[in-house]
């Protein structure tokens, strides 16, 4: 009979941690991974925005940016046309960009890309090198697909 309890015992404890596992993970893994999902989709755009741009791919930036993107700095703004049209400009050239700290908020169909970047390029015919910078994009699913909307060069990082 003490055998029986005990195994009854050890039965029933398992049985309800399995099921108080289940309920924890039910109420709150599926928010917490599907954020990542979309983070990752919205990170793997970014790394195509960057892509774009090293490679001169204005094709794949005309489908990035959003009809209505800018992008501002120094008190400077510039659109998705004057964007595009540095891109295609035999004078200028990006030969690298590299992020660091980027960071991911996410609010329904919005999302925001934070961190800080460095260029290295060309600019008619010179090298050059920007220090590293704080940058904001902006991006929005619109008809399916993450667009950036704007971006927001915000100050100069220490390196």
């Amino acid at each position: 009979m003490q055998r029986f309890t005990i195994r009854f015992v050890a039965a029933l404890t398992t049985f309800l941690i399995g099921l108080t596992t289940s309920t924890v993970l039910t109420a709150y893994g599926p928010a917490d991974f599907s954020g990542s999902e979309v983070e990752q989709e919205v990170l793997s755009v970014e790394e195509q925005y960057k892509e774009a741009h090293v490679r001169r791919d204005v094709g794949a930036l005309s489908r990035i940016l959003a009809d209505d993107f800018t992008l501002t700095y120094g008190g400077r703004f510039t659109t998705r046309a004057e964007r595009l049209a540095l891109i295609e400009s035999a004078h200028f050239k990006f030969d690298s960009i590299s992020t660091r700290g980027v960071r991911v908020q996410i609010s329904g169909d919005s999302a925001v890309v934070s961190g800080q970047a460095i260029v290295d390029g060309r600019y008619q015919g010179r090298e050059y090198s920007s220090p590293w910078y704080g940058f904001t994009r902006s991006y929005e699913k619109r008809q399916g697909r993450w667009q950036v909307v704007g971006v927001r060069v915000t100050h100069t990082a220490r390196r």
